[in-house]
């Protein structure tokens, strides 16, 4: 699984920067693998050349992630309430791997600015 290949990966190599090459795109596994030690994730489905600009992107200090997976990310976030050790608390920016837009800010201030408003 990615998510004990990444920890084993980074216990042995601490500098190194682990994309995930996997066809699991559900939410958990998503964030797991992130909160592993993860730069970025992308789909086996990926046109190749998305994969080489996915690797290029972790090797720039980005960190790619498959559109899909973005998407499902996304969806999931507004229906549901954000998990409590999330991928944010990594710290890490990421990019989208199709366009190569990075964020500015990092996912934790993206959740909390994006975060739904409590009813008053």
């Amino acid at each position: 699984m990615p998510i004990e290949a990444t920890r084993r990966l980074l216990a042995a190599h601490p500098g190194l920067q682990v994309v995930v090459l996997t066809s699991f795109s559900d939410q958990e596994q998503v964030l797991d693998t992130v909160d592993a030690g993860a730069v970025g994730y992308l789909l086996k489905d990926a046109d190749p050349a998305d994969l080489v600009e996915g690797v290029r992107a972790a090797a720039a200090g980005q960190s790619p992630l498959d559109p899909k997976v973005a998407r499902t990310l996304l969806t999931r976030r507004t229906t549901q309430a954000p998990r409590t050790s999330s991928a944010t608390a990594s710290g890490k920016s990421l990019a989208w791997s199709r366009t190569g837009w990075p964020t500015s800010r990092s996912p934790a201030t993206w959740a909390s600015a994006n975060a739904p408003s409590k009813p008053t």
